[in-house]
């Protein structure tokens, strides 16, 4: 399984992504030009797969994005209504 991180602000290229030890980078792909990628909900200059996922400080740390970004901010969203409900169901 590999797992995919969108470039929003740049090219890959030197230096514009982690090379994290012992995580093999599977692919790197560049667009012609910024497109819109539905998985992120904006656009992307390109993506790179690495073997292993990586941190959220990695990745934040070159600005990528995670091709599972949209499900994991639907998960937060769910999480926090539930939190809610379960806040107001104890206070009556």
């Amino acid at each position: 399984m590999s797992h995919r991180y969108y470039s929003p602000l740049r090219p890959l290229s030197l230096g514009t992504f982690p090379k994290p030890q012992g995580n093999e980078i599977l692919h790197i792909e560049n667009f012609e030009e910024r497109q819109n990628v539905p998985e992120i909900a904006r656009q992307a200059w390109g993506y790179i797969e690495y073997k292993e996922a990586l941190t959220e400080i990695e990745a934040a740390a070159y600005e990528l994005i995670p091709s599972n970004y949209i499900s994991e901010m639907e998960n937060l969203e769910a999480r926090k209504r539930e939190a809610a409900q379960r806040q107001t169901k104890s206070a009556t």
